[in-house]
């Protein structure tokens, strides 16, 4: 027999709550979880039936976490996230270039500010 494992991600979209709601449940111990080997937590189905069960509301699957919400709804949505995403990718990206354009610049000005070494010619007839 298989046991069927959810992340907390999961089970919150399995019984209609928050992440949040998941983990505060966690963190109370009021609902059983482990870690697998990567430190992930790991629900199984009955326990977080049971946990379901017991809430004083509880959510059951046959309804959508997003009933009242229109398709457009739901696409700004997801679209918005991808912005986030996108934008904090951007931000990395340009820290990066940042942080390279200031080591250029201090290796540009390491170098105009060290002594120009004298050529052979210059030592022999003494002109600068």
């Amino acid at each position: 027999m298989t046991r069927t494992l959810f992340t907390p991600n999961k089970a919150a979209v399995h019984i209609g709550v928050s992440r949040s709601a998941i983990m505060r449940a966690l963190a109370s111990k009021s609902l059983k979880a482990s870690r697998d080997n990567r430190n992930r937590w790991q629900i199984e189905l009955a326990d977080l039936e049971e946990w379901a069960a017991d809430r004083p509301m509880s959510v059951t699957n046959d309804r959508p976490v997003f009933e009242n919400m229109s398709d457009h709804d739901r696409d700004q949505i997801a679209e918005m996230a991808r912005l986030e995403a996108e934008n904090g990718q951007l931000r990395e990206r340009l820290a990066d270039t940042q942080a390279d354009r200031d080591a250029w610049r201090a290796q540009a000005e390491r170098l105009a500010s060290e002594a120009r070494p004298v050529g052979f010619l210059e030592r022999i007839f003494g002109r600068r």
